[in-house]
């Protein structure tokens, strides 16, 4: 298979010096902090606009979290649903 082709080494993160799941992994950023991370770093080779919109998303997010608008939503289930 030809590298360009191969999605366990997408082209548009070949072109940095370190890897986003590198750089993620030994930082031990979180899910969101790593989403961050990936489409900041491709937003150029590959979703443009998208994937910053993308990044703003997660960010505000974050930033929200923080801030304590956004709370988890726990979710009871009934003895029923449990199946």
């Amino acid at each position: 298979m030809p590298r360009d082709k191969d999605p366990t080494d997408p082209a548009h993160y070949n072109n940095l010096t370190i890897q986003p799941r590198d750089y993620i992994t030994k930082n031990k950023l979180g899910y969101n902090e790593g989403n961050i991370i990936k489409y900041i770093s491709r937003w150029q080779s590959k979703g443009g606009l998208t994937d910053l919109k993308k990044a703003k998303n997660y960010i505000d997010y974050l930033i929200n979290l923080v801030e304590g608008h956004n709370r988890p939503k726990v979710v009871k289930l009934k003895p029923d649903d449990k199946k």
